[in-house]
C-alpha cells in the first residue's frame, strides 16, 4: 500500500449506528473505512479487497455462520503483519484511539521492520 494512501479498515458490526459512528470518526481520523453488517458480507468484502484492507475491528458476535472469530482468524491468516480487533461490543471512540496507536507505531517502522529510534540509536 502506498504511504501517501489512508490505511483501510473494515468495520463489522450489525448494529448499523455503531457502525456508522465508527466509520466517520475513522475517516476524521485518516482512515478510509468500509463496513459490512454480517460475517458473511465481510469475508466477501476481505476477499474482494484482499490486498486493500489494512486493519480490521469486527464485533465478536454476529449475526449468520460467520463471527468475528472467524474473521479475525482469516484476516491473520491473509495478513499477518496487520492487525485484527475483535470487541464483545465496539466502542467507537476507544476503537479509534486504539487504531491511531497501531498506525503509529506502523509509521515509526522501517520497511525491513526495525523500529526508526532503534536503527538511529545502532547508526
Amino acid at each position: 500500500m502506498p504511504q501517501d494512501t489512508a490505511p483501510k479498515v473494515l468495520v463489522v458490526d450489525d448494529d448499523a449506528v455503531a457502525a456508522a459512528l465508527l466509520e466517520q470518526l475513522l475517516r476524521m481520523a485518516g482512515f478510509e473505512a468500509v463496513t459490512a453488517r454480517t460475517g458473511e458480507a465481510a469475508l466477501a468484502l476481505m476477499i474482494e479487497q484482499r490486498d486493500a484492507i489494512a486493519w480490521l475491528v469486527a464485533k465478536a458476535e454476529l449475526p449468520g455462520l460467520v463471527c468475528g472469530r472467524v474473521l479475525a482468524d482469516e484476516f491473520s491468516r491473509w495478513h499477518p503483519a496487520s492487525s485484527a480487533v475483535v470487541l464483545a461490543t465496539i466502542a467507537p471512540v476507544q476503537a479509534v484511539e486504539m487504531l491511531k496507536g497501531v498506525r503509529a507505531a506502523a509509521q515509526a517502522c522501517r520497511p525491513d521492520g526495525v523500529p526508526a529510534a532503534s536503527a538511529a540509536a545502532a547508526a
